[in-house]
């Protein structure tokens, strides 16, 4: 099939504007969405109701591309991009294949990323991002070999139970510490962690796509694991966990072909009956 293709559709959209609606007719056939930008200027696209695979791209002033993405499905989410200056940029909306349609646009003006300071075993931090790609960045103090628990509740960002934000820290230098988590409207926690050196680290809180919402970040200071010990046939053993990220290792004397049991009762770690905490029996 040979399609004789129309001009792409234009339209004019603004940060923090009203949504455009684009409609494209004929396979081939593109939008291009123009608006005006100054240097440093922070901004997100988030694409509706696109039914394909739709490539998303940002051209700056000189037509030379500042970001792309490729969407599947009903829509997707540029994160923000800094505009390198002022200028009229373009948007411009690439339906692959032989799809067509109509999609909805909305261009956020990003302001700057909620900030704010934590301190091991003090006061929750509660915090709201209420734009699209907008980040949370909270500092704490902390020395070498020093080992904290981050805590994450009260969570509204997204809709699911399983992931609205990516949550991780950073070292001093600016790379991660351990693994990041993704959290749902459930919470989560970063177990504990030991700083690697002495300085300034950050948690971040980055809501996937386009949602927002708020959260609440308490950062522990870890104990050191509570050590007993038990012996096979004999009383027993009560431990107690009293910080998060605090482990119990209790140890018992076996011998070669010597077969044993473990049972685990009145238990009060977490609120769920079926996950609170893991059991482990090590060599």
């Amino acid at each position: 099939t040979l399609y004789d293709v129309p001009a792409d559709v234009t339209a004019a959209i603004a940060p923090n504007g009203a949504a455009a609606m684009v409609t494209t007719t004929v396979p081939g056939q593109n939008a291009r969405l123009t608006f005006t930008g100054v240097a440093n200027q922070r901004v997100s696209l988030a694409l509706t109701g696109s039914c394909c695979a739709t490539t998303l791209s940002v051209l700056k002033p000189d037509a030379s591309t500042l970001a792309s993405i490729t969407t599947f499905g009903s829509g997707g989410f540029l994160d923000t991009q800094r505009l390198p200056a002022g200028g009229t940029y373009t948007i411009v909306v690439d339906p692959q294949g032989v799809a067509t349609g109509a999609m909805t646009l909305t261009l956020y003006d990003v302001p700057p990323d909620v900030t704010g300071t934590l301190v091991p075993d003090g006061p929750p931090v509660t915090l709201t991002l209420g734009t699209p790609g907008q980040n949370a960045r909270l500092t704490f103090e902390g020395t070498a070999g020093r080992q904290v628990t981050l805590a994450i509740s009260n969570v509204t960002i997204g809709s699911s139970l399983l992931g609205g934000a990516r949550i991780s820290i950073l070292k001093p230098d600016g790379s991660e510490l351990g693994t990041p988590i993704t959290v749902g409207t459930s919470g989560g926690t970063i177990d504990r962690v030991t700083l690697p050196a002495t300085g300034t680290y950050t948690a971040v809180v980055d809501p996937i796509g386009s949602a927002t919402g708020s959260a609440t970040l308490t950062l522990h200071d870890v104990p050191t694991d509570v050590v007993a010990s038990i012996a096979p046939g004999g009383p027993p053993l009560t431990v107690t966990i009293t910080s998060p990220g605090q482990n119990a290792r209790v140890t018992f004397t076996g011998s070669a072909g010597q077969r044993v049991s473990l049972e685990v009762a009145n238990v009060s770690i977490g609120p769920s009956t079926c996950c609170g905490a893991k059991l482990s029996l090590l060599d």
